[in-house]
């Protein structure tokens, strides 16, 4: 196809996913919000450290995506497997180093950035499930950009759709207690995105 009708049948779907990864933002803060104030600032604390490490690992999922489709582009499908295999490895790794440094550093972190007291308490429950679930999160990332290389951005689109739309039911069933779920508060939140994230 021409280069126009190729750029617009993959950034078009890419849209909607886009607008599901705001989304996901957006639930967890009007659920939490709910909570009280000071759920709601331990949240805003968490926000720029969980999207920095996300852009960290899109920026590998960035990467990823154009050597695969470039190896695609010239048919050569044995090379285009082994960088995903290789990818995946090698985000496997990243995930486990990010997890155990985050996971031991978040006090003097969030310290750093100004959490104290309970703040600081509700903030280290988040962040300890959302390290714990970071590789659940960062092999889906990996996963749609793969299938963006192979020129499915429909598939790619609509998975995140599916998560977005996993979490806005999971959400309220595990931050206040619902159908026999204990309410977790915060710590729900992180564990509702972890997995909505990882069926995704």
């Amino acid at each position: 196809r021409s280069v126009t009708r190729t750029l617009f049948s993959m950034a078009v779907p890419m849209l909607a996913g886009t607008l599901a990864l705001n989304v996901y933002n957006l639930t967890d803060t009007w659920f939490i919000s709910r909570l009280g104030t000071i759920p709601l600032a331990a949240m805003g604390f968490t926000l720029p450290v969980v999207l920095l490490l996300g852009c960290m690992a899109r920026g590998l999922g960035a990467g990823v995506t154009a050597l695969v489709s470039h190896a695609i582009g010239r048919h050569d499908h044995q090379y285009a497997s082994r960088l995903v295999t290789h990818s995946v490895w090698l985000m496997v790794a990243c995930s486990i180093v990010v997890t155990a440094t985050g996971y031991m550093l978040i006090e003097p972190v969030f310290r750093s950035l100004g959490a104290e007291g309970e703040t600081l308490d509700l903030v280290s429950q988040y962040m300890r499930t959302w390290y714990l679930g970071a590789i659940f999160m960062t092999l889906p990332m990996l996963g749609n950009g793969i299938l963006i290389s192979a020129g499915d951005a429909k598939a790619a689109s609509r998975f995140m759709m599916l998560g977005m739309a996993i979490n806005v039911v999971l959400d309220p069933i595990m931050i206040f207690g619902k159908f026999g779920m204990p309410a977790m508060g915060i710590r729900g939140a992180a564990l509702a995105t972890v997995i909505a994230q990882a069926i995704s």
